[in-house]
């Protein structure tokens, strides 16, 4: 069927371009920028998912889960990724099927560096819970929520310390006091 259909452009080869940016190419700079031309209702929501401490896939996850397009286990399992057989429930609850993930619009009115600091909270949850829901769908691991409560907290600290220098604490002291930490530079 592909073979038959008509050519679109005689003489000129396909090529995939992003659009976004004058070179064609695609870099998180570019789909940041791009981000930034929709002002208004959404400049908030773009804020908190770009200018934060988390890494830049960890933005850019999270600019996938603003626009709804992660995808959840009964996609993967639509699209051949997932066998048949694999649950598509979520895998906490197991009650019900694991739905879209998204991140809403959470905005934090506080000092500049705080703000920083609070923004990436909500990223560190969503990008745990979705790497812990990956490692049980790929790798057959057990699902832990202590373990993935613990992972919350040394990421928070590790992202909060590379990127915050300002921060004197130590990664254990932020990871296991968070709440004075922010007390503090509040």
């Amino acid at each position: 069927m592909l073979l038959t259909t008509p050519a679109l452009r005689k003489n000129m080869r396909d090529i995939l371009r992003w659009m976004a940016d004058t070179s064609g190419s695609f870099s998180i700079t570019s789909a940041y920028r791009w981000s930034q031309l929709g002002h208004g209702a959404n400049s908030k929501i773009i804020e908190f998912i770009w200018k934060n401490v988390s890494p830049p896939k960890v933005q850019f996850f999270g600019w996938l889960a603003w626009k709804e397009r992660v995808k959840s286990s009964s996609y993967l399992q639509k699209i051949g990724v997932l066998n048949a057989g694999s649950t598509v429930n979520c895998i906490f609850c197991n009650g019900d099927v694991e739905s879209v993930y998204s991140i809403g619009g959470l905005v934090w009115k506080l000092s500049k560096q705080l703000k920083l600091i609070l923004n990436v909270i909500p990223l560190v949850v969503l990008w745990s819970i979705w790497k812990q829901r990956n490692d049980y769908l790929f790798n057959s691991a057990q699902v832990n929520i202590e373990g993935l409560c613990d992972s919350i907290k040394v990421r928070i600290a590790l992202w909060i310390k590379s990127s915050c220098p300002v921060v004197l604490y130590s990664v254990n002291d932020i990871a296991h006091h968070l709440q004075q930490v922010i007390v503090y530079l509040g």
